[in-house]
């Protein structure tokens, strides 16, 4: 039995020769086709074939469809695959068809809200109508020969409210379809609309023709269109990508993604200890820290990988002399070390992390930014800033190569003089 798997762009992607019992019902409803790769195949009583919703109209992608023929071919079937994207109907012929099929489906989905209407009050008619009974409130006469019929009775009444109700639901819900596909022609047709999708549609055009002049646009360049596909080494190795450059570049080096940092910032890192920079997520943008100082990106594209998109973008910049390299030595973090004791700035850290906004604002102020944790001795390299109970310098001791004992002089000093000013304001008065 040969299954023939066929697509255009007039017709989408149809898979016909298969039978009910033979096994391939199971690899065709899985949800890796299409393209975005999460749509399964349907039946169709109308075609009496196999198809893929959202096919029609536009180029398939190829790499699915040739992954479903080789599973069909594992299973034992006898497959082909015919694709021709140039068989195509005309955009004017492809909108008049949608709009006969939103008025079919308007009209359809009408009848079915009436049809719900009419069934939602007929059901509560039967439950009223029952409900006479109990009009004065008689209750149920436990023991009496009118108990079972009364138990009964409510229980009718009980189910054709629940009908009735239900009904009303698929009444509104049938009625909400039918109004969307009777304004499917007025939205196509909406100036707003239109004047949205010119405005993508100029964007689109305004990045190809930088793409065509070898420019950056949209997270994306020549180089990273270009290169092969990225290569997964072992967990052993220093990095965790290695990406090579393009072929028969000599300007974009070789480079690679290191291991992210305790901020989770990826060092981009050419040669055997040259960092070029560091790409870190924000939110949903990527920002890049060079030596020229930090940019964003903004927001990768749908299916690309942040880092990705970053470390192609560094290696540019390197390539054409916008930025430096540094040795690893000098921008790896130096280990942490407690303080000896607990001292006034550790105390003023610690109590910043509880505080509230106006107090922290008002302490940054005073003694700048705080960070919890540990203090290093004099190390201008990375520090790490998060916020924790444990003993603490400022930032502006651990830049200037202070220790803890020099901050807590700076900062008595500081207070002296602020007492000293203090008192001749007082004395002035």
């Amino acid at each position: 039995m040969t299954i023939e798997i066929t697509h255009t762009r007039r017709e989408g992607t149809l898979i016909e020769g298969t039978s009910r019992g033979d096994g391939s019902a199971e690899i065709l409803r899985l949800r890796e086709y299409g393209r975005t790769q999460s749509q399964p195949f349907r039946w169709s009583r109308n075609l009496d074939c196999w198809y893929l919703p959202h096919s029609r109209d536009h180029a398939t992608y190829t790499p699915s469809l040739e992954l479903l023929a080789q599973r069909l071919r594992d299973a034992g079937f006898e497959v082909t695959l015919t694709i021709d994207n140039a068989d195509r109907r005309s955009f004017s012929d492809a909108e008049k068809e949608r709009e006969e099929r939103a008025e079919g489906r308007a009209e359809r989905f009408g009848g079915y809200a009436a049809s719900a209407a009419q069934n939602s009050e007929a059901a509560w008619k039967s439950s009223h109508e029952i409900s006479e009974r109990f009009a004065f409130g008689q209750p149920i006469l436990i023991g009496h020969h009118s108990e079972g019929r009364a138990r009964r009775d409510h229980a009718r009444m009980d189910n054709a409210m629940r009908k009735s109700i239900g009904e009303s639901d698929r009444a509104a819900q049938w009625t909400g379809r039918a109004q969307a596909a009777a304004n499917y022609e007025r939205f196509k047709k909406d100036p707003g609309r239109t004047l949205r999708r010119l405005d993508k549609l100029r964007a689109d055009l305004r990045a190809v023709e930088k793409w065509q002049r070898g420019e950056s646009a949209k997270g994306f360049s020549t180089q990273l269109l270009e290169r092969p596909a990225t290569i997964t080494v072992p967990d052993t190795e220093a990095g965790r990508l290695i990406v090579p450059a393009t072929e028969g570049s000599t300007t974009v080096p070789t480079y690679r993604v290191g291991a992210p940092d305790i901020q989770c910032r990826y060092p981009v890192i050419v040669g055997e200890d040259q960092v070029i920079g560091r790409a870190y997520r924000l939110h949903r943008d990527w920002l890049v820290l060079t030596t020229e100082g930090e940019r964003n990106l903004r927001r990768p594209p749908k299916g690309t990988p942040g880092t990705d998109v970053a470390a192609a973008h560094l290696a540019e910049e390197y390539a054409a002399g916008r930025i430096g390299a540094v040795p690893w030595t000098r921008c790896s973090p130096r280990p942490p070390r407690r303080c000896a004791g607990r001292c006034l700035s550790c105390t003023r850290g610690c109590r910043s992390t509880i505080a509230t906004p106006r107090a922290r604002r008002s302490r940054s102020r005073d003694s700048g930014p705080t960070t919890g944790g540990q203090c290093s001795p004099g190390s201008p390299a990375e520090i790490t800033t998060r916020s924790s109970a444990a003993n603490c310098v400022t930032d502006k001791a651990r830049s200037s190569g202070a220790t803890c004992a020099d901050a807590m002089e700076s900062r008595r000093a500081r207070a002296a003089t602020r007492a000293g000013a203090s008192e001749r304001k007082g004395s002035a008065d």
